[in-house]
C-alpha cells in the first residue's frame, strides 16, 4: 500500500506517504487498544475434567466452541490416577485462577470428580472467581465411593475429603454463583448426589452420565454460557 502510494503519486507521495502511515499508525493505535479492552474484560473459564482425565476425549475440542459465547476456556487436568499429590494440583489451579484474573473474569467448570476440585478452589479463592457450574458432579453421600475407584485415583480421595469443610465455608452469596447440572438419570452418580443446599440445580435432557457431560459442553454450553454470562 505504502509503495504502490509512492510509485504512482510522483513528488506528491511524501506528503501522502506520511498521512498514511500517521493515519494507520491512530488505526493501529485503535486497533490494540481496543484488543488491550478486550484482554483487560476477557472472560476466561478453567474446566475441570473428572476421571480419566488423561485421555481427552474430545472435551478440549468442544470448550473452543464456547468463544461463540464470548469465553476464553481452557482445561486444566488434575491427574486423577497421577502421582503428583492433589495439594499440589489445587495450589496450581489457584495460581492459574490468580493469573486469569488479572486480566479479566474467571468462571470454573467441572464434570464428575472435576466438579469437587473447583468447589474445593472456590471455597480458596472466592474472591478471584466469578461464577461456577458443576455438571453431575459427586458432591454428597461420598460412602458409595468404592476403595477400587480410590486406589485407581489417590488424588480423588484428597479432593472429597476436603469437600465437607469447602461447602461449609460457602456463604449465601457464593451459593447464588452457583450452578449444577444433572441429567434425567444418572447411572455413575446419582442425581441426588450432584445437587447441593441453597445452590441452583437445573436438569438437562439426557440420561446417562457420559451423555450428560457431553451434551453439557456442546449442545447445551448455551446454558452454563447464560449463568457465567450473568443471563440469568
Amino acid at each position: 500500500m505504502f509503495i504502490g502510494n509512492f510509485y504512482f503519486l510522483g513528488a506528491d507521495s511524501t506528503i501522502l506517504l506520511h498521512h498514511t502511515i500517521i493515519t494507520n499508525r491512530k488505526f493501529a493505535a485503535k486497533l490494540f487498544g481496543q484488543h488491550n479492552d478486550c484482554m483487560r474484560n476477557r472472560h476466561s473459564v478453567i474446566y475441570v475434567p473428572g476421571l480419566g482425565d488423561e485421555h481427552d476425549r474430545g472435551q478440549s475440542l468442544a470448550l473452543k466452541l464456547w468463544n461463540f459465547y464470548g469465553l476464553k476456556a481452557e482445561c486444566f487436568r488434575i491427574g486423577w490416577a497421577g502421582n503428583t499429590p492433589f495439594d499440589e494440583k489445587l495450589k496450581k489451579l489457584h495460581s492459574r485462577v490468580k493469573a486469569l484474573s488479572q486480566v479479566g473474569t474467571v468462571s470454573l467448570v467441572g464434570a464428575s470428580a472435576g466438579a469437587t476440585a473447583v468447589i474445593n478452589e472456590f471455597s480458596f479463592g472466592q474472591n478471584d472467581i466469578h461464577r461456577m457450574v458443576c455438571i453431575a458432579g459427586k458432591l454428597k453421600n461420598f460412602d458409595t465411593i468404592t476403595d477400587q475407584t480410590y486406589a485407581h485415583n489417590p488424588n480423588f480421595r484428597r479432593s472429597i475429603e476436603l469437600v465437607p469443610e469447602s461447602l461449609q465455608k460457602l456463604s449465601d452469596t457464593d451459593r447464588g454463583n452457583i450452578l449444577t447440572l444433572v441429567p434425567a438419570s444418572d447411572n455413575i452418580v446419582p442425581v441426588q448426589d450432584a445437587v447441593i443446599d441453597g445452590v441452583e440445580s437445573r436438569e438437562i435432557p439426557v440420561q446417562g452420565h457420559a451423555f450428560a457431560i457431553g451434551y453439557a459442553l456442546t449442545i447445551g454450553s448455551k446454558l452454563i454460557a447464560d449463568f457465567l454470562n450473568n443471563k440469568y
